[in-house]
């Protein structure tokens, strides 16, 4: 008993750690209606094309070098943090590809941290030829 006489005044509550203090809301951001107006023209709104498939809108990053390879010595030694924080944007299907057909992370960070590199690869090869046969 005397344990949780003492972890009451030791441990507040959330109503004992609000009392006292006001609670302050959130304010929403507000957007200037000058960028709302660009923003339906601007690029911001604009598909970006997959830049491996060329077919389908670019939703999902793919880092050329993975990112849980950037620590290893052997990758800090050949590549700058430029180098290694690259990427290009694909669509789901294809990031999920890349991923499936190269497993080996420390593969496809010294094989294939180019897009050239990527697309000569003979696994992604043939699934980007199979996708845009697909998509015509």
């Amino acid at each position: 008993m005397a344990f949780r006489e003492a972890a009451k005044n030791w441990f507040p509550t959330s109503r004992n750690a609000t009392e006292g203090v006001p609670y302050k809301k959130s304010q929403p951001r507000s957007v200037p209606a000058a960028s709302v107006e660009n923003r339906a023209d601007s690029a911001y709104n604009s598909p970006v094309l997959c830049e491996l498939c060329q077919c389908d809108d670019a939703r999902n990053f793919h880092h050329l070098i993975p990112r849980t390879v950037h620590s290893n010595k052997w990758f800090k030694k050949r590549f700058t943090r430029e180098e290694m924080a690259a990427g290009i944007d694909v669509c789901r299907q294809c990031h999920r590809a890349i991923h499936d057909l190269i497993s080996n992370e420390k593969e496809l960070g010294r094989n294939c941290h180019s897009l050239e590199k990527l697309l000569a690869h003979p696994e992604i090869a043939k699934y980007v030829a199979w996708k845009q046969s697909r998509a015509q």
